[in-house]
């Protein structure tokens, strides 16, 4: 599942930085606007097909994307966890 989470959030941050949209991320997956959605919040699979799309007009690697980038995920979606947790 972190797997899943961490790689939407990094399409996400690399998406923002190319100025896409959601909509532009669903006509690069072939999907709707919801599933693109679900994609980036790690809720659904894309196929190989899709990963070599993204990658391809993120401008990134296959490998690069996969691979995540953990610093975007801690800030983006572990934000919450802080350490000022008490018992």
């Amino acid at each position: 599942m972190q797997g899943m989470r961490m790689l939407g959030s990094y399409v996400e941050h690399l998406a923002n930085c190319k100025n896409m949209s959601l909509s532009d991320l669903s006509s690069v997956l072939g999907c709707s606007e919801a599933d693109a959605y679900a994609f980036i919040k790690g809720r659904v699979f894309a196929s190989f097909p899709q990963i070599t799309a993204l990658a391809d007009k993120l401008g990134v690697t296959i490998e690069q994307l996969l691979s995540g980038d953990e610093t975007s995920y801690n800030a983006n979606v572990v934000h919450c966890i802080n350490g000022d947790f008490q018992d």
